[in-house]
């Protein structure tokens, strides 16, 4: 699936295809290891006596070896500038975003009421906006069920920013920062969501965390009382259970990224990856396409059709199922 804006696609590693340490051999086959992939690094020097074996360019191994030299300082070189520029694109993301940064604390003003705007009528401010920008987006529509929309009305801005504090403060990655105005539905003024990026390769996912939210009794639409009869021994008991509910709001309850030397198997570990890329790339459409273009969301203009392959169900599936039957 495409990323948002062109971006490439979000890989999250889980090391599946690695081979096992040589000391481990065939032990516990099932098993792998945790969310870091690729394997270990090829061995240059290992290929280079491999390939005085081998006869080439006239019979001369010493110019196989200098041109695997020749090779490696070329590497370098190349990993030096895509450092560099890697470097200047976060400053230049940095800068960006301290530019747009007062855009967006006036377009809040204006949607919640507390902008003035010359000749405009009725009542300040602009109800529902947020909810009805989410709403037309075809993905995020997807995850807002009746009983959220309540709550998503008191939704006055949703921000982004890649300038991480408390425990992740000079980390790489970026939060998502839901407001809300006081509500009778919990007690927090802003949720987040916070995505931590591998230092060393940024493509991959290092943490996701979410945030509690403190639901006021009996408003918490993330899970429902049942009451449900229990038999043991002759005797009848009625119990009440939690059980989960479909809503919005369990994307602050994100799965956890195992650690490095966890060991799952190859099912669970596929699921995860699954339910990990599904929730970067949400967030991803939060923050390169809902939050920079909301008025055209909620004005019903804006163009998703980039987004359509990260649908749940997409055509690959359907193709693979065509080509079962």
């Amino acid at each position: 699936a495409a990323g948002a804006g062109g971006a490439p696609p979000f890989q999250f590693n889980f090391n599946l295809g690695a081979p096992p340490p040589a000391d481990e051999g065939q032990e516990d086959e099932g098993k792998r290891g945790g969310r870091r992939g690729g394997g270990r690094k090829p061995d240059v020097d290992a290929i280079a006596g491999k390939m005085g074996k081998v006869t080439v360019s006239g019979g001369s191994t010493d110019a196989d070896a200098a041109r695997l030299s020749a090779l490696r300082d070329l590497q370098t070189q190349y990993d030096t500038a895509k450092a560099e520029f890697e470097h200047k694109r976060r400053e230049l993301e940095r800068e960006f975003e301290d530019k747009t940064a007062p855009l967006g604390d006036k377009r809040r003003g204006i949607i919640t009421g507390a902008e003035a705007v010359a000749g405009a009528q009725g009542p300040g401010g602009i109800p529902n906006f947020w909810l009805v920008a989410m709403q037309n987006h075809h993905l995020i529509e997807q995850d807002i069920h009746p009983a959220d929309e309540p709550i998503l009305k008191h939704l006055t801005d949703i921000t982004c920013s890649t300038k991480l504090g408390g425990e992740h403060k000079g980390k790489e990655g970026f939060q998502l920062c839901f407001h809300f105005e006081a509500n009778d539905f919990f007690s927090e003024s802003v949720l987040t969501k916070t995505y931590i990026m591998d230092e060393e390769d940024e493509d991959s996912l290092e943490n996701v965390q979410g945030c509690p939210i403190s639901w006021q009794p009996g408003k918490d639409v993330t899970c429902k009382l049942v009451t449900k009869k229990q038999r043991k021994k002759g005797k009848e008991r009625t119990v009440t259970v939690k059980e989960p509910c479909d809503t919005w709001f369990s994307f602050f309850s994100p799965p956890a990224v195992p650690d490095d030397d966890a060991e799952i198997d190859d099912d669970e570990a596929e699921m995860l990856q699954s339910m990990l890329e599904s929730d970067y790339e949400l967030a991803a459409v939060y923050r390169d396409k809902l939050i920079p273009q909301a008025v055209l969301f909620f004005l019903g203009e804006a163009d998703d059709s980039e987004d359509e392959d990260w649908e749940y169900g997409s055509d690959d599936d359907d193709d693979d199922d065509d080509d079962d039957d």
